[in-house]
């Protein structure tokens, strides 16, 4: 470790993987500019670690602080992250690189509020980096897309699951005949059920010298 002055200012140089470090303190202390080396070099070390295996530590604990429900939410997000940028170093991962993921998930189709969450968990996943992209991002109103961006895409499991059980055909009752009034879902009935017999209406055909009700003139 290596601190010097240049003016007031303080700089910290060091070597990291074979590179020189050597960047400003931005401060006239020399005590806060050792801790500034320190910190520097911190994240350079956890920059160093790649997103799949930062991504397998957060959830090797996570099941024993959360629901089952937000761990299935997580592992499915945390698969798009690591299909796209889990063979890159946390350090590589730059606010362009936020921003191109972020198109290659809308081009699949992903809601922006999904979009938006897989990228609160990569920065999370990324520690003081993470910090630092958020923070430009942020600047350049590049951190979050609207939340109904794209539309019509897959329901979740936890969804799909919900209507299927609104939805649920009641089983053949009285003398071989569905009961239509035992159906869950009066909102789902119509979609799902046949119209009873004689619900089927035809319009009314209009007769001679008479206009429908509903002609304009």
């Amino acid at each position: 470790m290596s601190v010097f002055k240049r003016g007031r200012i303080w700089w910290y140089k060091f070597y990291f993987a074979n590179n020189l470090v050597r960047e400003s303190a931005k401060t006239a202390s020399k005590t806060l500019a050792k801790e500034a080396e320190k910190q520097r070099r911190r994240e350079l070390e956890e920059g160093y670690n790649g997103l799949s295996q930062a991504a397998d530590e957060l959830l090797g604990d996570y099941p024993l602080r959360r629901k089952a429900s937000s761990v299935r939410y997580l592992k499915q997000r945390i698969a798009h992250l690591k299909a796209h940028m889990g063979g890159m170093m946390l350090i590589e991962i730059t606010p362009d690189i936020i921003a191109e993921y972020q198109g290659i998930r809308l081009k699949e189709g992903a809601l922006g509020s999904t979009i938006n969450a897989e990228v609160m968990f990569a920065l999370r996943l990324m520690g003081e980096i993470g910090d630092a992209v958020r923070l430009k991002l942020k600047r350049e109103r590049r951190i979050r897309l609207p939340k109904n961006k794209n539309s019509g895409t897959a329901l979740m499991q936890e969804e799909e699951a919900a209507l299927l059980q609104a939805a649920r055909v009641p089983v053949v009752i009285k003398g071989g005949k569905m009961d239509l009034k035992a159906t869950r879902s009066p909102a789902i009935r119509p979609a799902i059920m046949p119209s009873p017999p004689g619900r089927n209406r035809q319009p009314r055909e209009s007769k001679p010298g008479r206009l429908p009700h509903d002609t304009i003139l």
